[in-house]
């Protein structure tokens, strides 16, 4: 894919935050179920992943667009490894104490 050319995510919506929504929920996706599935199978990469970013158009709304960035030779090497879960024994509380999320403040923007 061109670096310049928008795949945009078909059927991965969110609307605009309502004046009633709570502080707590900070962003509102819908899918369009069989067009996301479409776009979801169609742009999977090889290990059966699909990334998206959320982006902001010039006027501002919310739009979200297939991210297929692939590291290539140095760039692979020093990309630092991510932490899996355990796929045995999960303990989710566990996990969460050693691994805890970034904290990001959104302020309900983006």
């Amino acid at each position: 894919m061109d670096n310049n050319e928008t795949i945009f995510a078909d059927g991965l919506f969110s609307p605009d935050r309502r004046p009633t929504t709570p502080d707590w929920i900070k962003l509102q996706l819908c899918f369009n179920v069989d067009q996301f599935i479409q776009f979801l199978q169609q742009h999977r990469n090889e290990r059966g992943y699909v990334n998206v970013d959320m982006k902001m158009s010039q006027s501002g709304k919310k739009y979200f667009a297939l991210n297929d960035w692939k590291p290539t030779g140095q760039q692979q090497q020093q990309a630092p490894q991510q932490q899996q879960a355990p796929q045995q024994g999960y303990n989710a509380q566990q996990y969460v104490q050693n691994n805890p999320p970034v904290q990001q403040d959104f302020n309900g923007q983006f």
